[in-house]
């Protein structure tokens, strides 16, 4: 018996028909649809955290953070000159924690003095300004997120004071016993800020935390950096997954400096949500092998149902390779058929993964996805062809292997008893 009668024989057995088997054989169908969508929208869930969470860190962490272990980076020239002269883009910065206090809030939060030369640099301040926002830095003029101007409740051109921690702790004295006295004598003012802008990088972890003033006005905030002078160099390169060339030419040069890369800072959570994708795809595909287990039963009815039928073939000559080979295939069809189906479900929920949560909300009367826990707005997704292809692969596998077992029941059936039942 050629592979075409096979294939002809395998297909009519699943034809859906008015009787049992076709019922039990969309059962099954059913399971490998359900079984492979669930793999498809958690697997594109997972790998779209943590692309966005890389493209976030990458957005707003530099690939390279040079420090000294004085309030500032001595030789700030030398450094910069060498970070260009191998291919790196320097952008001397003010990074230091604050106070900031409005009217009813007092938040403690991180601040960012930025040159007028690299605003609108590697953090895109300008591109992601919020709409109604203008984009300036001028003196006493601070640049805040929309999550931070909700919590303060604060608008452009409002006004906030910012206290500086280092300042601060100058108006408190300990004597030799260890005692804590208040200076009298030195009282620091804190400085006054306007609202120029509210920038929005829909990255939860850096929008509630870092507020943006011009380098000088943070110079002024703390005293033990000097005017023109920085205490980080945040680096970007071309290429942030290929650091390492430069951060050992620096490490090099400059023994006496602090110098990690974003990997280091950052990297451990990128492994962590890696790892995580491939525990949940490891778990996940026992829901696709629960599924494929219902082939089997429906291979074993199609043979108990069809037991006439294959003793007829067997005693026109089919050999027990054929009659196993038909079940088979019907198996593959079946996988194969409820794979695909699967795939296009996962794909359409994700694509509208949004709406869903958000009627899935509405009717459970809570939020199912916190951007403030999940540091994004939105679900993010993202689907890779290597990802729908091994998953497709395991599928097809599982429930071709599922239906090897009544197949080859099917083939050491006896013609004559067969037929005589």
């Amino acid at each position: 018996m050629n592979l075409l009668t096979e294939l002809f024989l395998a297909w009519r057995y699943i034809k859906p028909q008015r009787n049992a088997v076709s019922i039990i054989t969309c059962i099954s169908l059913m399971g490998v649809l359900l079984g492979v969508a669930v793999l498809i929208v958690v697997v594109g869930v997972m790998t779209g955290v943590t692309a966005k969470m890389e493209e976030g860190l990458l957005s707003t962490v530099s690939h390279i953070q040079v420090k000294d272990r004085y309030p500032y980076v001595r030789n700030i020239d030398s450094v910069t000159h060498k970070i260009t002269e191998n291919g790196g883009t320097p952008v001397p910065l003010i990074v230091r924690e604050c106070i900031i206090q409005t009217k009813d809030f007092i938040e403690y939060k991180s601040i960012i003095g930025i040159g007028e030369d690299s605003l609108n640099g590697h953090f895109k301040l300008k591109e992601n300004m919020a709409e109604g926002s203008t984009f300036s830095l001028d003196k006493n003029e601070i640049i805040i997120s929309s999550a931070l101007a909700e919590e303060l409740n604060l608008a452009v051109k409002d006004k906030l004071v910012i206290h500086s921690p280092s300042k601060l702790s100058k108006m408190i004295e300990t004597n030799k016993e260890g005692s804590v006295s208040f200076n009298s004598n030195r009282v620091i003012l804190p400085e006054e800020f306007i609202v120029s802008g509210i920038y929005e990088f829909n990255i939860q972890s850096f929008d509630k935390h870092h507020v943006f003033v011009n380098i000088d006005d943070a110079a002024d905030l703390y005293d033990e950096i000097p005017w023109g002078e920085a205490n980080v160099i945040y680096t970007w390169t071309d290429d942030a997954m290929n650091i390492e060339a430069l951060q050992f030419a620096l490490i090099k040069e400059f023994p006496g400096l602090n110098i990690t890369s974003w990997k280091q800072l950052h990297g451990q959570i990128l492994n962590i949500l890696s790892m995580q994708k491939s525990l949940m795809l490891f778990i996940l595909v026992f829901i696709v092998l629960v599924a494929a287990f219902s082939i089997p039963i429906t291979l074993t009815t199609t043979v108990i149902q069809k037991r006439v039928e294959i003793g007829l073939m067997k005693a026109l000559g089919a050999g027990s390779g054929t009659i196993m080979r038909i079940f088979t295939i019907q198996g593959f069809i079946v996988g194969m058929v409820g794979t695909l189906l699967g795939i296009s479900a996962g794909l359409i929920i994700l694509h509208y993964r949004n709406q869903l949560e958000n009627f899935v909300s509405g009717i459970a009367g809570r939020d199912l996805w916190n951007p403030n826990f999940y540091y994004f707005k939105d679900i993010p997704a993202k689907i890779e062809q290597f990802d729908i292809i091994s998953i497709a692969v395991i599928a097809i596998i599982l429930c071709t292997i599922g239906s090897i077992i009544p197949a080859w029941r099917a083939a050491k059936l006896e013609a004559a008893s067969s037929l005589r039942s």
